[in-house]
């Protein structure tokens, strides 16, 4: 009897161990997880969460190959563009998969469109800007979705047939829903827009039987043909927009528009009951939506405005709440930094912090316009002998010098940004690199020969150092000693009574030092 338990235990705690299998993988190449995937792997892994690189070949990999897989983290994974066969698609064709897409047919067959059914989490990644066409169609195992804050639009039969789907979280970038992007996600009761959301497409939550409460995002301009056909259970919407968003014919058919309850901004009801398709609906009750306002872009060339990663074109508008405060970010084209901006006529460019401008709380329609100029840095030229002069450049030029020493003396260093260039240069000239920023030339001369009787005055200058200074001997009454960094920004100045004179330095530099006949360099 003992030995049947204890039989028993085992075959339990067997099955219990291989019913989920726990597995993480990096992946430093795009490409390569198949070879990371042992064939066991393959067959036995339920959980699985992936890092690094991966592209439309890889994702293959976790569809085809990872055949009981369940749980699905890419959250810290970066999908990268790739193009050409082995990937979701068409294996016969050549297919460009973009970067940072869930790629088309991530977990559908495209041989018969069949989903990967023994899905039921994916954690997509934090870097995803799009989701690609049929990305998880027929997926029916998958249970919840949020969609991350960077995507900004879900394409067509993107999550179609997704019967088990319980809960939809859209990030606050998605611009579009794509056509069918949900259709038949008959398991989704309550359905919230995001306030990024612009257009929803065609039969984009066909027959979803389940959903009884719709609340759109007040960015909402346009809601396709079907798009919420066979909704039937839908009893309360929410539209937090004045001005009634573009439906059509059969954009609500098959809702109850006599007991469905449409929620509006204050004032706006009539505005509803007077449209085509809106007035289908019998009932209307104001206040229990937010009133909302405009704010129109105008942009300049050279740069462009952004919310969420989302470029804000010219002349367009977006719309928001009452009391929200957005923040956008300004980005000049390289080489352009901003001219002016203003919100509403106010001048606010002091108001931008790291290229990003807050709005003031919304209270009414609103403007914000900038406008981008070229770049100038300065370029700061420094000789040991004649000081600094600071020469005006545009981003991206590139001047050339070359440069003539007194007789007597020739080149000694050439610095540019703090690293030696002198070898860098071409026949005597220096070509500085296209202009990114202020900059800074220094140039240092030494001396070749020597004035008056050189057998006498070179005996009488002598220069040495110890641990910590340098010495200078043998100058003249009132003969001026100059001290130098290599690349040839003077460090001190002082004026000889004819005595020896210390002077104290850094370790482990290079200097130079110039008396009245001589320049030496010395190395501490």
């Amino acid at each position: 009897m003992k030995r049947k338990i204890l039989l028993s235990l085992c075959i339990t705690l067997f099955v219990i161990g291989q019913a989920q299998v726990s597995l993480t993988i990096n992946v430093p190449n795009a490409g390569t997880l198949t070879t990371l995937l042992s064939s066991s792997d393959k067959t036995s892994v339920t959980n699985l969460t992936v890092t690094g690189s991966i592209d439309a070949r890889d994702v293959k990999c976790l569809r085809d190959e990872a055949t009981n897989l369940s749980v699905l983290d890419l959250s810290a994974a970066n999908v990268n563009a790739y193009t050409g066969t082995g990937g979701t698609a068409d294996p016969l064709a050549s297919t460009s998969y973009p970067a940072n897409e869930m790629p088309q047919y991530s977990c559908c067959y495209y041989s018969n469109s069949t989903g990967k059914t023994t899905l039921t989490s994916v954690v997509l990644p934090n870097s995803l800007l799009t989701i690609g066409v049929r990305a998880f169609s027929n997926c029916s195992g998958l249970t919840g979705m949020v969609i991350p804050s960077l995507v900004t639009s879900i394409g067509s039969n993107a999550f179609i047939n997704c019967t088990g789907l319980t809960s939809l979280i859209l990030g606050n970038s998605v611009t579009s829903i794509g056509n069918s992007a949900f259709l038949e996600c008959r398991g989704l009761t309550s359905l919230t827009i995001s306030n990024s959301v612009i257009s929803i497409g065609t039969q984009a939550f066909y027959h979803c039987a389940g959903i009884t409460s719709l609340t759109l995002g007040i960015s909402v301009t346009s809601i396709g043909d079907n798009a919420f056909l066979n909704c039937s259970k839908l009893t309360a919407i929410t539209v937090p927009r004045s001005t009634p968003p573009t439906i059509y014919t059969n954009t609500f058919n098959g809702v109850n528009y006599t007991t469905c309850r449409i929620y509006v901004p204050t004032g706006s009801a009539a505005a509803y009951q007077l449209d085509t398709y809106w007035k289908l609906f019998t009932q209307y009750s104001e206040n229990a939506a937010t009133n909302s306002y405009n704010i129109t872009f105008q942009c300049g060339a050279n740069g462009n405005i952004q919310l969420n990663n989302v470029v804000m074109t010219n002349g367009s508008s977006i719309m928001f709440s009452t009391g929200d405060i957005k923040a956008f970010t300004i980005l000049p084209t390289p080489g352009y930094e901003v001219l002016s901006l203003s919100f509403n006529g106010q001048d606010v460019k002091s108001q931008l912090v790291n290229n990003v401008f807050s709005t003031p709380a919304m209270t009414a329609n609103s403007n914000l316009s900038v406008t981008f100029q070229k770049s100038v840095y300065n370029l700061s030229i420094m000789s040991a002998e004649t000081g600094t002069v600071n020469q005006v450049c545009s981003y991206g030029d590139s001047p050339s010098y070359s440069f003539s020493p007194a007789s007597g003396w020739k080149l000694y260093t050439v610095f540019y940004n703090g690293a030696e260039v002198s070898g860098s240069m071409t026949n005597g000239v220096f070509k500085v690199p296209a202009m990114t920023g202020n900059s800074s030339l220094k140039i240092s001369f030494v001396s070749t020969v020597v004035t008056g009787a050189p057998e006498v005055i070179n005996g009488r200058v002598k220069v040495t150092t110890n641990a910590s200074e340098i010495i200078v001997e043998g100058t003249g009454i009132g003969e001026t000693i100059d001290l130098y960094a290599v690349n040839g920004s003077k460090l001190q100045s002082l004026n000889s009574r004819g005595e020896k004179i210390n002077i104290a330095v850094e370790k482990g530099k290079v200097y130079l030092v110039k008396t009245a006949t001589r320049t030496f360099k010395v190395i501490l």
